[in-house]
């Protein structure tokens, strides 16, 4: 979690042990460990007051945030609806899908380099 081998490890304790002297260490210690432990109680408390009230038949795999590929959102709201020529057919979904104003292209118009 923090990335911190050994001999880090060692120095931060010698570190504390001279900055804190070694009469205040045992109490520091432990105020340390009484503090970890509130801490893991508190989780476990919310993680089952989130059981609790949301219940078990949630599927967390839709919030995780790394299937939301921002190249694929994009790429799909700015191409057609209209299936390629080789794909198979499926049936169109309920709510028709917004295509993004810059994607609608008009095939009537043809390109004219002037015009701007």
């Amino acid at each position: 979690m923090f990335d911190i081998n050994g001999s880090e490890f060692l120095i931060i304790v010698v570190l504390a042990m001279i900055v804190v002297g070694p009469q205040r260490l045992p109490e520091y210690a432990q105020q340390l460990r009484r503090l970890a432990k509130q801490a893991r109680d508190l989780l476990r408390q919310g993680q089952q007051t989130l059981t609790q009230e949301v219940g078990t038949d949630v599927d967390w795999t839709q919030y995780d945030p790394r299937q939301y590929d921002p190249r694929r959102i994009v790429r799909e709201a700015l191409t057609d609806d209209a299936p390629s020529p080789g794909a198979a057919t499926t049936t169109a979904p309920s709510v028709p899908r917004k295509r993004h104003p810059l994607a609608q292209r008009s095939a009537s118009a043809p390109y004219d380099p002037e015009a701007t």
